[in-house]
């Protein structure tokens, strides 16, 4: 590792000093050494501590800190001064000396043990924690989807992005608005270099950024605010130790990889496959990878059909684009993704998404499906489980249509266990269906059944609707646009039919639930 002599400027700023370094001159020491005897011993990339006697008699590009011990003369013209920084202190050669080397000592510690990091297979948050000794300044890491990575746990800081951020997990729709209206998602997304944001338009300290791109793509962001430091050279020198360690980091996260694949690909498909079931480290490896540690949550899988000629690749790549909030990894040959909801307005949140989902799905000849809301990531196992069932039982009509479901909205090609429950439930409980095929209730769509295949009614559908609107004529009407009364008559003919009391609950309960079972088994030749 290669220091400048900002680094060197920066220990010496409680010193009085002269310095004679030219503003273009960009020294790169790797060693600091006590001046030799001779000039002959003299290495260009070392920075010499000595006596300023000595020092004037230095060749040309060599750096020297100087501890003066001369009263000023003819013989410190411009040209042997060049390279020196003189102290005016009283101070030893060999004190000063200790005081430098000391000081890059550290620096070179730090930047190996980040390093070691990488070797041990440690994180990103490893990696942030141990920049507060040097750095001293607040730091937080986000990912492609503005969600949290890691941060600066042992260093407080009172903006209120910074405070709003680790609440969350992640940045919120108010400050997207803000960043926004300032163009710096733009600036972000065309950044390729260490930047510095002086404004404090949005931010209320002057902000140093680092975007990493991967496959030119806005990948991962580090950001840190200058709360208890100011921006000085030493502080971006240091700061770039740190970006390249993270750089390699991420290089290393990418290689071998597809673009689909995030940092925290393993996170969910442990979470999936129960291999960790511990709230706290579910915890703890969740606030590393940017997820909040608690909901509310729904998790989504998508399926594309046998029959589309579309790459999981292709598919993945557009899902990062169109949904960034999303946490995903491609699981048995399909997307499984989780979000995380602001808490207000979930219902309202899931209708934007699902707006967007169907122009995806029908691009890519894709089903969705979601499962219910969930409150901590060691539920994710069921969760997942509960949106396969969706999937699976996504032919049939849906518990909406028998219980109704404010919440959820019809789409085509989204499929919510909330609308499946029953015939989930019902088929995955044990399949007794010819307990049911000898009861009354089989008996009775039986003959509904019979009648409507004669008569070419849908005294059945009609059955349906009626209970799940809760025998409400007017509602059902408007569903089927019949007047009430049309629909009083039917009904009656329906009780005739099967001799049946709408009054008792009970019967009505098991009435619905034989609608699903037609459905799951349909009819018999004993029925």
């Amino acid at each position: 590792m290669q220091f400048s002599i900002h680094i060197i400027l920066d220990i010496l700023k409680t010193y009085s000093i002269e310095n004679h370094v030219k503003r273009n001159e960009t020294f790169k020491f790797n060693e600091c050494l006590p001046l030799p005897e001779t000039n002959k011993d003299i290495k260009e990339e070392c920075v010499y501590v000595g006596l300023l006697s000595k020092a004037l008699t230095l060749p040309e590009h060599i750096c020297c800190i100087c501890v003066r011990d001369r009263i000023r003369d003819a013989r410190e013209s411009e040209e042997n001064l060049s390279g020196l920084v003189i102290v005016n202190e009283n101070i030893t050669q060999n004190e000063l000396l200790s005081k430098i080397i000391n000081r890059v000592f550290e620096i070179f510690n730090w930047v190996q043990k980040m390093n070691e990091v990488l070797v041990n297979n440690g994180t990103l948050q490893d990696i942030v924690d141990m920049c507060q000794p040097v750095l001293d300044n607040y730091i937080a890491i986000n990912d492609a989807s503005l969600m949290l990575i890691a941060y600066s746990r042992n260093v407080p800081c009172d903006d209120p992005i910074c405070i709003e951020f680790v609440r969350h997990g992640y940045h919120t729709d108010e400050y997207i608005r803000k960043f926004r209206e300032h163009n710096l998602l733009k600036t972000w997304e065309n950044a390729s270099e260490i930047f510095i944001d002086r404004t404090c338009e949005v931010a209320k300290y002057v902000v140093v950024h680092k975007v990493f791109k991967f496959k030119n793509k806005y990948f991962a962001h580090i950001v840190m605010t200058c709360n208890r430091m100011p921006v000085t050279p030493c502080l971006l020198e240091l700061f770039s130790f740190f970006v390249a360690v993270v750089d390699k980091y991420i290089k290393r996260m990418c290689e071998g990889k597809n673009t689909f694949i995030h940092i925290y690909d393993t996170l969910l498909t442990d979470l999936i496959e129960k291999k960790i079931k511990k709230r706290q480290i579910i915890e703890e490896r969740a606030r590393y990878v940017g997820l909040p540690v608690t909901g509310p949550y729904s998790l989504f899988q998508i399926k594309s059909n046998e029959s589309a000629n579309i790459s999981i690749g292709n598919m993945v790549n557009e899902f990062s684009d169109m949904f960034p909030r999303f946490k995903f990894v491609t699981y048995n040959k399909s997307i499984v993704a989780i979000n995380a909801f602001q808490t207000s307005d979930v219902d309202g949140q899931i209708k934007i998404i699902c707006a967007d989902m169907g122009r995806y799905l029908d691009k890519y000849d894709a089903q969705c499906g979601v499962s219910q809301h969930f409150g901590g990531l060691d539920e994710t196992p069921y969760a997942y489980r509960q949106a396969t069932l969706a999937l699976e039982y996504m032919d049939h009509r849906g518990a909406v249509e028998l219980f109704h479901v404010d919440h959820i909205e019809s789409y085509e090609r989204i499929h919510f266990f909330s609308q499946k429950f029953i015939y989930c439930m019902m088929d995955e409980t044990g399949r007794h269906s010819e307990l049911w095929y000898h009861s009354d209730y089989c008996r009775m769509l039986k003959i509904l059944h019979d009648y409507d295949q004669k008569h070419k009614s849908n005294y059945i559908d009609l059955l349906n609707i009626f209970l799940s609107q809760g025998q409400n004529a007017t509602k059902v009407g408007n569903i089927i646009m019949t007047h009430r009364n049309n629909i009083m008559y039917h009904i009656n003919r329906v009780k005739e039919l099967i001799n049946v009391d709408f009054d008792d609950p009970s019967v009505c309960f098991a009435l619905q639930m034989s609608i699903v079972l037609v459905e799951l088994y349909g009819y018999n030749d004993e029925s």
